[in-house]
């Protein structure tokens, strides 16, 4: 992946690091740009498995996933259905089950002071109070994840 947004900062890294796919390689360019390759995930993001509703598991990693965003006062600012990739866990026992992680944290920035991009797609319905260089606020996260847990609901 290249990214505009460069993957830094102590606590944008620490976030990453326990919340997404493992860092593979990390290059930044001369002209702002970097070049980001994280662990491949042979699953699905939740939007193309389709799946109703959302296996248990991934609903709990989901929520822990953002509160860790939330811990550092962050927001993670774009939790819908294809930033969640859906992932098998291990069990004790030997068996396995679906879980899941978050990607695309090019928009995590910090509540209440970092802006939603110049940009939004106008075809997604967003929640009232996301708009284009509107403040990011963890409220937000909070209302995107319960939305989730509605089948009805296609974020």
């Amino acid at each position: 992946m290249f990214c505009a947004q460069a993957e830094t900062g102590e606590t944008r890294s620490t976030v990453m690091k326990e919340l997404a796919p493992q860092l593979r390689h990390y290059e930044e360019f001369e002209d702002g740009w970097a070049a980001v390759v994280r662990d491949y995930l042979p699953e699905s993001s939740l939007e193309v498995s389709n799946l109703e509703p959302i296996p248990p598991r991934a609903l709990e990693d989901i929520p822990t996933s953002s509160r860790g965003v939330a811990r550092r006062e962050l927001c993670f600012g774009d939790l819908r259905k294809p930033n969640i990739m859906l992932c098998t866990r291990s069990l004790p026992d030997g068996g396995t089950e679906q879980g899941a992680v978050l990607v695309d944290f090019d928009w995590t920035g910090k509540h209440d002071f970092d802006r939603y991009p110049l940009v939004l797609n106008n075809i997604i319905k967003w929640l009232p109070g996301i708009r284009a260089r509107g403040p990011m606020l963890k409220e937000h996260d909070d209302a995107m994840f319960e939305l989730l847990t509605r089948s009805s609901y296609n974020l």
